[in-house]
């Protein structure tokens, strides 16, 4: 029996240390926060990481249904990034060029490193194939 218990405190502390090294991955480097507005109207933010290629700006997400993401590029008013103490009003486009795609991930693991690369091994998809990439382009007047 103490044997078990110890084996349960083992696996509990190894994934509060996990969580914890997500959140501290996640939170460190370049964040910055985008806010959208679903269809009823309500702003939506999230902080996300951020990656430029030239003058050009990428964010990267998932597809599901309730995420920041499919907001974002349904979102027909555009949507506000906030980067430091300057705000951008933006469209976001879902990129689709594979070469952009490919070079847009380099630079996030060439920019948050380590970080990226644990985000990736714990969500299962070390090359970030399943990921969306958006381009952030400046929303026209």
């Amino acid at each position: 029996m103490r044997l078990l218990t110890r084996i349960i405190v083992g696996l509990i502390l190894v994934l509060v240390a996990i969580v914890g090294l997500q959140i501290i991955a996640s939170e460190s480097g370049e964040v910055v926060v985008l806010t959208s507005t679903d269809p009823s109207g309500e702003a939506n933010s999230t902080r996300i990481w951020i990656a430029e290629r030239g003058n050009q700006l990428f964010v990267r997400g998932t597809e599901r249904a309730e995420g920041w993401a499919v907001r974002a590029l349904n979102s027909s008013s555009g949507i506000l990034l906030t980067r430091g103490d300057r705000s951008l009003s933006l469209v976001a486009q879902r990129e689709s060029d594979p070469s952009t795609i490919a070079d847009v991930n380099r630079t996030f693991r060439e920019k948050y490193g380590w970080r990226d690369a644990l985000i990736s091994w714990l969500i299962g998809d070390p090359e970030r194939r399943a990921a969306v990439v958006i381009r952030l382009d400046a929303a026209r007047p």
